[in-house]
């Protein structure tokens, strides 16, 4: 007869022996790793250049001293509008200083030598016309005397000669007379200080207008004083018509064409702001990287779109912006993050998290990057999830746990 107690030890040690089993190869049992994944999917892609930049007026008219003089305080400030035409300031001739008795007496002796040098200019030329009418007489009546034969030739042409030279020593005793006159002229100027009324500022004052209707930027001269003709004194312009100025690697800037669209972000609005490249300047300038690095770059001008202007009414001349030039559009790729990538010797790679919760080595080909995604060519297939950012302990076959 059957021991059905000896039977149902058994089966009691053979259910322990399994549950002990179980539990040790689940111990054992590698702990799967979380990591963070994300779904592989289709979207547009844009190649850009980001860049700092500032915003410049477009035209700006200086307002230049015409003359030297003195200059009275400008009847606008900084910000005010004005129009085409509108006086701005005016600016005056400076007194006259008057002589000391010394320096009279000597613009005085000056003028006196330059009236007696005058005088005997003059007289040279009462000579020098008496010397070419006696020339031109002798000249008439050799020449009578040559035709009947009472005298050569040469004696004609000898007093050919001297009527000549008698003419040219008259042209020049009448330049000289010129000179010495101008002469006299500059003594006479040099005592009206003390011979005519002295100028008082204010008198004759000529107005400065503004060149066009805008806005004053700049005040270059804000209090009365002299100033020489040419001195900057403000600055007008429409701060409406700006224009964006991007410094930009010269070696980016190879890649940039005319007509390009560009997307200004951190401007001060809530959205970014839209605008076009009119031109590339033709010249790099040096300048200095954050690490002490000396970078060729290039200012890429472009243009706000007209219906953006409303916008950026708030932003005046010379303000900081972010921009962002699109070199290239894809608008439908196949799309995986930057921070899934690794290097596996020259190829890229990625880590796919498969259906059975194991990782799995994907080698890539890829076209396009972009700020943030790079366009998969080949390697993935739309819904993947692939990893970010990669650990360096993670390898082909480990047991992870996705989450986004």
């Amino acid at each position: 007869m059957v021991d059905r107690g000896r039977i149902v030890r058994r089966v009691a040690w053979l259910v322990a022996a399994a549950a002990l089993i179980g539990w040790a190869a689940l111990a054992l049992r590698p702990k799967p790793i979380p990591v963070e994944a994300v779904a592989v999917t289709e979207g547009p892609l844009e190649v850009t250049i980001a860049a700092e930049g500032r915003t410049r007026v477009r035209d700006r008219y200086v307002v230049a001293a015409p003359v030297s003089g003195l200059l009275g305080r400008l009847r606008v400030r900084r910000g005010d509008w004005v129009a085409a035409g509108q006086v701005i300031g005016q600016i005056s001739p400076l007194p006259l200083d008057p002589l000391d008795p010394r320096q009279k007496s000597t613009a005085e002796a000056r003028l006196r030598a330059a009236e007696a040098a005058l005088r005997e200019a003059n007289a040279g030329i009462d000579q020098a016309e008496s010397a070419l009418a006696l020339a031109a007489r002798e000249r008439e009546r050799t020449e009578r005397l040559v035709e009947s034969g009472d005298l050569p030739r040469q004696g004609l042409d000898e007093w050919r000669d001297r009527e000549t030279s008698a003419r040219q020593n008259l042209t020049a005793a009448r330049a000289r007379a010129l000179a010495v006159a101008a002469e006299v002229d500059v003594a006479r100027a040099a005592l009206l200080p003390l011979t005519g009324r002295p100028t008082r500022a204010g008198e004759a004052s000529l107005p400065l207008r503004a060149p066009t209707a805008g806005r004053v930027l700049t005040l270059h001269q804000e209090s009365q004083r002299v100033v020489s003709a040419g001195t900057p004194l403000l600055e007008i312009s429409d701060p409406a018509y700006l224009e964006l100025v991007v410094e930009v690697l010269s070696t980016d800037a190879v890649q940039v064409t005319p007509g390009a669209r560009v997307i200004v972000d951190r401007w001060g609005g809530d959205q970014p702001l839209h605008a076009t490249v009119r031109l590339l300047e033709p010249a790099a300038f040096t300048r200095l990287s954050a690490l002490g690095i000396e970078e060729q770059r290039v200012n890429v001008i472009a243009d706000l779109l007209p219906e953006e202007r409303p916008r950026a009414s708030r932003l005046g001349d010379a303000y900081r912006i972010e921009a962002r030039i699109v070199l290239r559009e894809t608008p439908r790729a196949l799309l995986v993050p930057l921070s899934a990538l690794f290097r596996r010797q020259e190829d890229w790679a990625c880590y796919v998290a498969t259906p059975d919760s194991t990782l799995a080595e994907r080698r890539l080909t890829l076209g396009d990057r972009g700020e943030r995604y790079a366009i998969v060519r080949s390697g993935l297939q739309a819904g993947e999830k692939v990893l970010l950012h990669p650990r360096n302990d993670l390898s082909e076959g480990v047991v992870v746990t996705a989450g986004p």
